[in-house]
């Protein structure tokens, strides 16, 4: 798309305090090229992450973006403050002394091996806490399985079992020092780069991010596949997976991949009970043969080095609730579009790119106002969390 022949809604001079207000409630920041805002006037599960790493072969950046689910917090914050610290890890050891460039292959093995290995942990940490594993489930009580699963201090389920419970999507950028750019997608976040072409200065858009959710049919017909004859694996009339969740990949979500006796005796057990929604009394007839959702990231490349590596550059993250704004609003520009409008700003050095696009994702200064005094708009009880990273380089 050519951004260049679309105006974006700018508030104008006498907007600004509104801007200002909006800027407050979404904690808006921009520090050494990252825009941010993450707009959360309800349940707050986003989390986001960026950072500078300066190894042996020159300086890597890090962006990401992990959007919560599952009625709590618990894996969205375990994956928030150890998958950043995992590729890193993993990309030091991988580097080492040299300052040779890394292949792409070795990135993406990095990204792919550091979210999986990751979810495995979380599996683990669940399935360890009984080492005779489904054979002990059977023979234990009730109340002994849950002496095992709740703290006896505050009565509440230890953090093993809650990160299990709960899950999170994620979207991870890589940036290395030769500027080859390596987004890994699991889940519904969008990420989008924009460049600008220095003779023509128009701008094209190219989305790197995977929609993993049941709206995406790739999705939902790999998951038919590999469950073949289960017809409530994706559930045609809600578009679920087991009639229960739109994601199709994502950490956690132990419910979805570990055999339904696990969370009927071991996740179940756990304080607080489980959100009604989360559909654990229907799980028995529909979890058959997990695991129904993948922890396999996609990980697409861009080549930014050479001639177009010199051109000016916007690299977008967002949880799926920017997306959820346009839907709700019944607007008809896709992400792409929208990603695509807001890089125009780059030219005219815009304080912070992320609330210009949530500024124009809102779509008035109606809806502006009443967001910031509802939390929601037109009604509705909510809006869906909306966090954003934009890095101009």
């Amino acid at each position: 798309m050519n951004a260049g022949t679309k105006s974006i809604y700018i508030p104008s001079l006498t907007l600004k305090p509104l801007r200002l207000q909006l800027a407050r409630a979404s904690k808006a920041d921009t520090l050494n090229g990252v825009h941010s805002v993450s707009f959360q006037p309800r349940t707050k599960e986003d989390r986001s992450v960026s950072a500078v790493w300066n190894l042996a072969n020159g300086s890597w950046r890090f962006l990401s973006v992990f959007d919560g689910h599952g009625a709590g917090v618990d894996c969205v914050d375990n994956v928030k403050d150890l998958l950043p610290l995992r590729i890193q890890s993993r990309l030091t050891k991988a580097v080492g002394s040299s300052i040779d460039d890394l292949a792409v292959s070795v990135l993406h093995k990095i990204l792919v091996e550091s979210i999986s290995c990751l979810d495995d942990e979380l599996k683990a940490g669940v399935t360890e806490l009984f080492y005779g594993g489904e054979t002990q489930l059977e023979e234990l009580t009730d109340e002994a399985i849950r002496e095992i699963v709740n703290d006896p201090q505050t009565g509440q389920g230890i953090p093993e079992i809650m990160r299990a419970r709960t899950g999170t999507t994620a979207l991870v950028a890589l940036l290395s020092p030769n500027r080859q750019l390596v987004v890994a997608s699991l889940g519904d976040c969008d990420c989008g780069i924009a460049m600008q072409n220095k003779a023509t200065k128009d701008w094209t858009m190219t989305m790197l991010s995977s929609s993993h959710n049941t709206s995406n049919t790739l999705e939902w017909k790999r998951i038919l596949a590999e469950h073949p004859g289960e017809g409530n694996a994706i559930n045609l009339e809600n578009h679920r997976v087991l009639g229960l969740i739109m994601v199709t990949r994502a950490l956690g979500d132990m419910m979805f991949k570990l055999p339904n006796i696990w969370t009927q005796r071991v996740l179940a057990c756990s304080e607080p009970p489980m959100h009604p929604g989360m559909g654990v009394d229907i799980l028995p007839s529909r979890n058959i043969t997990p695991l129904y959702l993948s922890n396999i990231a996609e990980v697409p490349h861009i080549d930014l080095s050479g001639p177009d590596g010199e051109n000016k550059s916007v690299l977008f993250l967002a949880s799926d609730g920017l997306a959820n704004l346009f839907i709700q609003e019944g607007r008809e520009e896709s992400v792409d579009e929208l990603f695509g409008e807001c890089i125009m700003q780059a030219n005219m050095n815009s304080d912070n790119l992320a609330l210009d696009l949530l500024w124009h994702a809102i779509g008035s200064q109606d809806l502006v106002v009443e967001m910031l005094e509802t939390g929601a708009a037109r009604g509705r009880s909510r809006i869906d969390d909306t966090t954003i990273i934009g890095y101009v380089f």
